[in-house]
């Protein structure tokens, strides 16, 4: 009988190493798949500004009437038009100056993100403009 016994305690130590080599072998897989999860580029929230800043733009350089009131520099409808189109979560100034000038803020808050576009012409006018969008987190 005790031959018996000594086999079952050594069965029974078997069992519990094939737990624990399991365990182990789920808490490596694991953090393998956390270290290469981690390493993937995420979007980050200055992507997307400047991609809501680009597509704001390029709706403005495509639309004739836009264009017009940017080569007239009527800044009113112009920022009613990217107020419309701008996240409730920015807040904006739109600039419309000369092609050569320096277009900046006055006063910078927190991440300022500038994206600008040139308005050279309307199909009856040639008076090239720059339309600079500063946007940032509220």
């Amino acid at each position: 009988m005790a031959s018996q016994d000594i086999i079952r305690m050594i069965r029974n130590k078997r069992g519990w190493i094939k737990i624990v080599e399991a365990f182990i072998a789920i808490i490596l897989i694991a953090s393998i798949m956390l270290t290469v999860y981690s390493k993937q580029p995420t979007r980050t929230k200055n992507e997307e500004i400047i991609k809501v800043e680009d597509s704001i733009l390029n709706e403005i350089s495509q639309s004739e009437a836009l264009r017009q009131d940017v080569l007239d520099s009527n800044n009113l409808s112009i920022s009613l038009f990217i107020q419309s189109k701008m996240p409730p979560n920015l807040n904006f100034t739109a600039k419309i100056c000369a092609v050569d000038d320096v277009c900046g803020l006055d006063v910078y808050r927190k991440e300022v993100y500038a994206r600008e576009r040139i308005i050279s012409s309307t199909l009856t006018e040639y008076s090239p403009k720059k339309l600079r969008l500063f946007a940032w987190e509220r």
